[in-house]
């Protein structure tokens, strides 16, 4: 075959499989251009909460626009919304006095000190010591009293969550004076004897006599100065020895130190 006997017509491209192509990348293209707007459209659950939070605190705000002191109006309303949304960034928008009262009470009401760390100065200690002092009382934890800063504040802390008594006295490093007074008021008590606290000093006795309930050594429901008025015994029990309690017979309008009525 001679060279001018080649064919001469030109072959024809297939487009077919090129337009899919093209239509499958354009349509990936689209769709991942609709999820980057979906995306940007759909907030995090942070920014919906601070939403929510600023359209409380626009509704609060707006309730102050009649009262006669609107500052101190929108500061309350502020703090409110603070406190019941757990907000530091919100307490954060008030004055500098104002926004470390607001943390304090917020550090307080959540048990956390650590938002302490937001407020500088004597304040972050007042708010250090409110809130281990709330959360102490909460989980009955003296640990949490031993980091409250102020040293008076914080043995009362721990002596109302544990306190000292006659037993735990020694174990806690009182002093031995202390304690002693602390057998002698205790063993008042469970004797229902004011007569024991007069080995104490003045101010140990006032503290004894208020200590013991009653003054009933033998625990007839008759204090000792009303067994002295109906001549009986303030430690027996039965003086008459009828087989009746002193206290149940003077109730029942009975001698209790003999036979009759009073």
């Amino acid at each position: 075959m001679e060279f001018g006997d080649y064919p001469t017509e030109e072959k024809k491209l297939n487009w077919k499989p090129i337009a899919i192509a093209v239509v499958g990348v354009v349509g990936a293209l689209v769709l991942i251009f609709m999820a980057i707007r979906i995306s940007n459209q759909i907030d995090s659950p942070e920014v919906v909460q601070k939403n929510i939070v600023k359209q409380q605190t626009e509704v609060l705000k707006s309730e102050c626009d009649n009262s006669s002191d609107k500052d101190a109006c929108i500061k309350n309303k502020t703090e409110q919304v603070a406190i019941s949304s757990a907000s530091v960034d919100l307490c954060k928008e008030l004055e500098a006095e104002e926004a470390d009262g607001c943390i304090l009470l917020l550090a307080g009401d959540l048990l956390d000190p650590s938002l302490c760390n937001n407020i500088s100065g004597t304040t972050k200690d007042k708010c250090n010591d409110y809130a281990y002092h709330k959360l102490a009382y909460k989980n009955k934890d003296v640990s949490a009293c031993a980091k409250i800063l102020d040293k008076n504040l914080s043995k009362g802390c721990a002596d109302s969550i544990d306190p000292i008594t006659a037993e735990n006295c020694d174990q806690r490093n009182q002093e031995e004076s202390y304690c002693n007074m602390l057998k002698v008021i205790d063993d008042a008590s469970k004797k229902q004897d004011l007569s024991l606290c007069s080995v104490l000093d003045e101010e140990g006795q006032d503290w004894c006599n208020e200590m013991v309930s009653m003054d009933d050594p033998d625990f007839d429901g008759l204090e000792t100065s009303a067994e002295e008025v109906y001549g009986s015994d303030p430690r027996n029990a039965d003086t008459d020895g009828d087989g009746y309690n002193d206290g149940d017979e003077v109730n029942a309008g009975y001698n209790p130190a003999g036979e009759g009525r009073l």
